[in-house]
């Protein structure tokens, strides 16, 4: 594996445009899948079709998908990271900026997860797991819940960015717990 000293902001570019077209696309989905059921619904109680309760439910849907896709937009483009041979750091948001700073001796897992629009998209998000992130997690009461939450992540990477970055972050607290492992 090979060494870099001095890794500046980003080495890896987030694919900002990609990651929003892979969120939209969940939302845009389960718009019309609402819409969907809601007409199959009206029809099944033999109401007066109403087109009023379709244009309220459009236009709910397209409100509701353009917040969100300015939403991630601005959040994806204020998300920035840097690693260096001494730490990882993840600075974002939009209204209130976090910036958080992990030794690479505090990190004990590094996972790569792909959801099925980021696999059509051939994204990837890194999430990095620390001891206090998500302890005491119980996967058999909690399953339709993220079992990262709460860990730093990075989304929007190209799958093999990711895997770049994952190897490059894994040596450095190698090397830092002195060989240990994580």
């Amino acid at each position: 594996m090979q060494y870099m000293d001095n890794m500046t902001d980003n080495p890896y570019p987030i694919y900002v445009g990609k990651q929003v077209f892979s969120e939209a696309a969940k939302h845009i989905i389960f718009g019309i899948l609402i819409i969907i059921f809601t007409a199959i619904f009206l029809l099944f109680l033999k109401s007066s079709f109403n087109s009023f309760v379709i244009l309220i439910y459009l236009g709910s849907f397209i409100f509701i998908s353009i917040i969100s896709l300015v939403y991630n937009l601005l959040y994806l483009n204020a998300l920035s990271y840097s690693i260096t041979n001494l730490e990882f750091r993840l600075k974002g948001g939009i209204i209130s900026r976090f910036e958080k700073v992990l030794p690479y001796s505090k990190i004990q897992h590094l996972v790569i997860t792909r959801s099925f629009m980021q696999k059509l998209m051939g994204l990837s998000t890194v999430v990095i797991q620390t001891a206090g992130s998500n302890m005491g997690f119980n996967y058999a009461n909690n399953r339709n819940q993220d079992p990262f939450a709460g860990s730093p992540r990075i989304p929007g990477l190209d799958k093999d960015d990711a895997e770049k970055l994952r190897d490059y972050i894994i040596a450095q607290v190698i090397r830092s717990k002195s060989g240990q492992g994580i």
